[in-house]
């Protein structure tokens, strides 16, 4: 597939794809890519109550309890972004556990990402930046990325998200190596019926992504993006992967969302 990347100034020092650059909220997709390899592996499943893997959310009886697929789309009833941090998250989370219920009103945060690493880190006995470098990061040659939390404060270079875009382009493979299958990566598509909230309409909510209806590109478009303006897009129906780093998103978000989409449609007529 085609691998775009930006290029530009910054402070009169020159802007490369080597740039490392910070990434905020497309965090939460690249966590999606060691996700998948839980799935595929049988370890985690998309529709299993969260409860399942923490033993301290299983003393409670609940009728209808956050899922993976809950945790990841913003819909298990957390709030805010915390986490990350906290050691003994699963123990804070079952003090409110009860009050939690799967499908709730969409509220976008990073509390259910820190949680679906925890119950990771439970299963391979390993922390999540281990576990980020050892099955994602250094298996796709992504030496400039550092990430070490689940929804923000990780830095990568639009180059090495090119490659974890061309994972995904690629359905779970890049060369030799098979990540996950294109039916696992398929569960993390939006489902119809429960990937648009208020007031973000024009939003789909998948997995650990989003798509944007403005954007240009075929309905089959998926990725992420943060308030930084970095974002990383695929597009399986053009085999199109798009990577732009940037270290703010500009003025005003309007502002953003129109560069964005006047770059990728720079792209796309390149293409014809």
């Amino acid at each position: 597939g085609y691998g775009m990347i930006s290029t530009g100034p910054r402070k009169g020092e020159t802007y490369t794809t080597e740039t490392v650059s910070p990434l905020a909220s497309l965090t939460k997709f690249l966590g999606t890519g060691l996700l998948l390899q839980f799935v595929e592996q049988g370890l985690i499943g998309f529709d299993e109550p969260a409860a399942k893997y923490l033993p301290a959310l299983q003393d409670f009886r609940h009728e209808s309890p956050p899922t993976i697929r809950d945790l990841y789309t913003h819909t298990a009833g957390f709030t805010g972004h915390w986490g990350d941090t906290l050691n003994d998250l699963e123990e804070v989370v079952a003090d409110v556990y009860p009050t939690l219920k799967s499908n709730s009103p969409h509220q976008y945060h990073g509390v259910g990402h820190a949680l679906g690493a925890k119950i990771m880190e439970s299963i391979a006995g390993e922390s999540i930046t281990r576990l980020y470098r050892r099955c994602l990061l250094d298996p796709l040659g992504c030496g400039k990325s550092a990430l070490e939390k689940t929804s923000y404060g990780t830095t990568s270079t639009a180059r090495d998200l090119v490659k974890i875009g061309q994972l995904m382009a690629n359905q779970g493979k890049y060369g030799d190596q098979l990540f996950f299958t294109p039916g696992t990566l398929q569960g993390m598509v939006p489902i119809p019926g429960r990937d648009r909230f208020e007031p973000e309409l024009k939003i789909r909510w998948g997995v650990g992504i989003k798509i944007l209806d403005n954007d240009g590109l075929s309905e089959q478009e998926f990725g992420g993006s943060g308030a930084c303006g970095s974002f990383l897009v695929i597009d399986p129906a053009r085999d199109l992967v798009i990577a732009m780093t940037r270290f703010e998103d500009g003025k005003t978000y309007d502002d953003f969302l129109a560069c964005k989409r006047a770059f990728i449609q720079t792209i796309k007529d390149t293409l014809k």
